[in-house]
């Protein structure tokens, strides 16, 4: 995918298109921008095109069955599932997501785990607060343990993307990566409650 215009909080896939586009060239690797040019073809998630050129698919995970996902995202698996079959390459995010493909799919991704660039993260004094982050509400995504672990510590204040908002619950809704950033850089705790595929945010 192209992402074009201000983040609005699209989350980690966004996160990865960027780096790649920042960070190839460095290796000597061009970014083409329509299939005709390129000489391999860098795929995300359910994504998939025609083409006989080399395709390598980055999986960022699936949508685990033991969750209530609904009968759309269960659709979209299968289209990663087929991208996946269909690719002459597989990344993953972490050991964990390619030991469930090699299992599940009988194929052997490469795992590629995600990354940060240092430079973009300066220290600043803590504010003490928990911080609650994620980008979008779902059967992993979900603010309910936060709320939880804020009524039983009144004293401690929460900073949440999503919830339920409480005298020590803050909701800021999502926000665009800039923004998180600096919550991120003041925060006293990050609170992951989800199962993650190598998330950034927990980088």
């Amino acid at each position: 995918p192209v992402f074009s215009g201000p983040d609005t909080g699209e989350g980690g896939i966004r996160r990865v298109v960027e780096a790649q586009r920042r960070y190839l060239p460095e290796f000597d690797i061009d970014m083409a921008e329509t299939l005709e040019e390129a000489d391999v073809v860098a795929l995300h998630a359910s994504e998939w095109v025609d083409t006989p050129k080399p395709t390598v698919l980055h999986c960022h995970g699936l949508y685990w069955s033991e969750y209530a996902w609904g009968r759309d995202l269960q659709s979209v698996n299968r289209h990663i599932i087929r991208s996946m079959r269909k690719a002459d390459a597989v990344t993953a995010p972490s050991e964990w997501v390619a030991q469930s493909l090699r299992r599940g799919l009988w194929i052997d991704p490469v795992v590629i785990g995600h990354g940060v660039d240092i430079e973009d993260w300066t220290p600043q004094p803590t504010e003490g607060y928990v911080l609650w982050n994620k980008t979008r509400v779902d059967p992993i995504c979900d603010p309910r343990p936060m709320n939880a672990l804020a009524s039983m510590a009144k004293d401690v204040q929460f900073i949440s993307t999503f919830g339920v908002a409480a005298p020590n619950v803050l909701l800021t809704g999502k926000t665009s990566f800039e923004t998180q950033k600096s919550l991120i850089a003041r925060a006293g705790v990050y609170l992951a409650t989800a199962r993650e595929t190598f998330g950034i945010g927990t980088i």
